[in-house]
């Protein structure tokens, strides 16, 4: 397979002469794929964060609800 000049690269037009049907990937295109992906990780480790200290904070008021009963 020839080798892509970097504008072509950039531009993410599929090789010359090859079997591809899908374009190359870019530069960009997978600097914005490994961006999308840490931000969705980024926000389910908030989210399980939160719903951790929701279950450590509803334990410790049972056990304050039951000291006083």
């Amino acid at each position: 397979m020839p080798k892509l000049r970097k504008k072509d690269e950039v531009a993410g037009v599929t090789a010359v002469g090859s079997r591809r049907k899908h374009p190359v990937l870019s530069r960009r295109w997978l600097r914005d794929a490994v961006e999308a992906n840490r931000s969705a990780f980024e926000l389910e480790m908030r989210r399980e964060r939160h719903r951790l200290l929701d279950s450590r904070f509803d334990a410790f008021w049972k056990e304050i609800s039951a000291r006083q009963a």
